[in-house]
């Protein structure tokens, strides 16, 4: 099998918050609709979580979006790795 290239593995942008402490709205809009266009990513959006939403124990702990976030993250994986192209 030859060496993938990597801008064609799969990637997936995780846990995408909606309240970027961290990054001006106008970045996170031409990230995610950079990113939408392109057929190895997926761009979720969490509303209204901050960051570190899915780190246990922490200030912005969300359980339900980090649950949310690891389903499809291990199912975007699963689907990316089953197919014959993927890494």
């Amino acid at each position: 099998m030859p060496t993938p290239v990597v801008r064609d593995c799969p990637k997936a942008l995780r846990g995408q918050r909606e309240h970027l402490e961290f990054m001006p709205e106008e970045a996170r809009r031409a990230i995610t609709s950079t990113l939408a266009a392109k057929p190895n990513v997926q761009v979720f959006t969490y509303s209204g979580c901050h960051h570190a939403f899915s780190c246990h124990n922490g200030e912005h702990y969300d359980a339900a979006a980090a649950a949310q976030a690891n389903r499809r993250t291990w199912s975007f994986l699963s689907a990316m790795l089953r197919d014959e192209g993927a890494v």
